[in-house]
């Protein structure tokens, strides 16, 4: 990402459109249903697209912040976070493997749960103390060794959104850790992360390979000395 103002604009018109594209496959429910006590039953497409409309929206709420730290992008960014908590804890109710047509179907969508929730609490712990303070008073906060160790299952698993939560894993030991220097980066998961995605993609780019062989090095020469 190259936190360029109008890369992260076309960023959020993308994300905007897929939105409202997600939103186009939610079937019109009466506002009066037959029966009082039957509630709607979420279809496995259903599923599917509401759980890319929160992640959406949740990489949305991130580039609101980057882009503009005025008052009114702040809570823009903080009721885009609460719906897609709202959405993510909606969705975790539905991790059933029996409601869906196939194993690697549930798979996906369970690497999807994990990656949401994941970089949510990832995101959430890593705001300044005062956003969090707010963001505590409305009434949720995140959990960073949670968000790391969902984000490692997803990673790990043959779910489709793997590769994402490894490369947001990557670059949060690499260099978010780095930059805010609150945490130190756990090379020993991105090693096996990146041989892991090596043997599987042996044409990818050794970028982070090589940042994280340099940053394992310097790790020990400032713990030798």
């Amino acid at each position: 990402m190259t936190f360029n103002h109008n890369d992260i604009e076309t960023a959020i018109q993308a994300l905007r459109h897929t939105s409202n594209m997600t939103k186009t496959y939610e079937p019109y429910r009466p506002w009066i249903p037959f029966s009082l006590s039957a509630k709607p039953v979420m279809t496995e497409y259903e599923l599917h697209a509401k759980l890319v409309y929160a992640e959406a929206l949740l990489i949305r709420a991130l580039l609101t912040f980057i882009q503009d730290q005025s008052l009114f992008s702040f809570i823009s960014g903080a009721l885009k976070i609460k719906e897609c908590h709202d959405i993510f804890l909606k969705l975790s109710k539905h991790n059933d493997p029996s409601k869906f047509s196939s194993s690697l179907s549930h798979e996906h969508f369970e690497s999807g749960i994990r990656f949401g929730t994941g970089a949510f609490n990832l995101m959430i712990s890593n705001l300044p103390q005062r956003i969090i303070r707010y963001l505590e008073f409305a009434g949720f906060s995140g959990n960073r060794e949670f968000g790391l160790n969902e984000l490692k299952k997803s990673a790990t698993s043959n779910g489709l959104r793997a590769l994402f939560s490894a490369l947001l894993i990557l670059s949060y030991h690499t260099f978010v850790t780095q930059l805010f220097g609150n945490a130190d980066g756990d090379f020993e998961t991105c090693h096996m992360l990146v041989e892991s995605y090596l043997r599987i993609y042996p044409n990818v780019s050794m970028t982070f390979h090589r940042c994280i062989n340099k940053k394992t090095k310097q790790k020990k020469k400032s713990i030798l000395e």
